[in-house]
């Protein structure tokens, strides 16, 4: 077998009032090489030591309940996306397995057939579609049916800053409600409708507003990322379409026009100088498989 690479890209999800629907393609990503067989799954890391070397580990586990018939493989992983930050970690390692069992398991999955699958172990298709798609999607899950939208935004730049310290997803949930006004509940979604049709007519000042009035999770979660507010004021000061929490947090995420995403981001590293601040673009390939002889070689 000729070695292969699989490489996908973080994400971010919500966009503000998008909840567990939009998601945006981002430049950071997973890397997986795949070489020789091997008497038992190994998966070759620098990651700390928490992230399991064996077929525990989140991508071979997912490749395993997809495909169980494929043989173990020696897998090396690298990635520069952030663990527990908000940006699509978990998801694109999900997505990974489910391409290293597409490829091992000459299963021939479709795009849609791989959302599908993702939707089913991360629960939403706003991240996974993302990472699989590329580009900015808007997905919504009815009991096992998903349904999704891909959308080009090539007009837009993108900054995340990313604290220090982890938040666990569970966490970030356990603040949110369990129940919702019907009054509440109809602005929210008002809200959400208007992001998503300006997102589709580009109409990107109308997005900027409409990702900083989300109703259904960023006031409860206000708690655990005290300083949206005052990067949302700096943001749109320095010139930012609008800015909101990465998923679940903590990063906060911020969408400007393309050709100012630098300025602004040295403007914000220079405000909020505990913070990494990172320029980055919209990814509009989303997951790639590289079967150059030369990999791994």
């Amino acid at each position: 077998m000729i070695p292969f690479s699989v490489r996908v890209p973080a994400s971010t999800a919500n966009v503000g009032p998008g909840f567990d629907s939009v998601g945006i393609a981002l430049s950071l990503y997973l890397d997986v090489v795949v070489k020789e067989k091997a008497d038992k799954w190994q998966v070759i890391h620098s990651f700390e030591e928490s992230i399991p070397t064996d077929d525990k580990n989140l991508i071979v586990s997912t490749a395993c309940k997809v495909c169980p018939s494929i043989s173990p493989h020696i897998i090396e992983v690298t990635s520069n996306i952030p663990l527990t930050r908000g940006l699509g970690s978990s998801a694109s390692a999900i997505v990974a397995g489910i391409e290293l069992a597409n490829q091992l398991g000459n299963l021939n999955l479709t795009a849609d057939q791989k959302v599908q699958i993702a939707t089913n172990f991360e629960g939403h298709p706003d991240n996974v579609a993302a990472s699989i798609l590329g580009g900015t999607v808007i997905g919504a899950l009815d009991g096992k049916d998903v349904s999704v939208v891909r959308i080009e935004s090539k007009e837009l730049g993108v900054i995340s800053l990313i604290p220090n310290a982890e938040l666990n997803t569970d966490e970030s949930r356990s603040v949110l409600p369990k129940m919702f006004p019907f009054h509440e509940a109809v602005k929210a979604s008002a809200i959400s409708n208007v992001l998503v049709a300006a997102l589709c007519q580009k109409r990107w000042e109308v997005v900027g507003e409409m990702m900083e009035r989300d109703h259904f999770h960023e006031p409860y979660r206000l708690e655990l990322v005290p300083l949206l507010p005052s990067i949302r004021k700096c943001a749109k000061e320095f010139g930012a379409y609008g800015t909101a929490l990465s998923g679940a947090g903590p990063s906060i995420f911020i969408l400007t026009p393309y050709e100012k995403r630098q300025e602004i981001a040295e403007q914000l590293a220079r405000v909020f100088t505990d913070m990494k601040v990172c320029e980055l673009e919209i990814d509009h390939k989303g997951i790639i498989v590289n079967k150059e002889e030369h990999i791994g070689t």
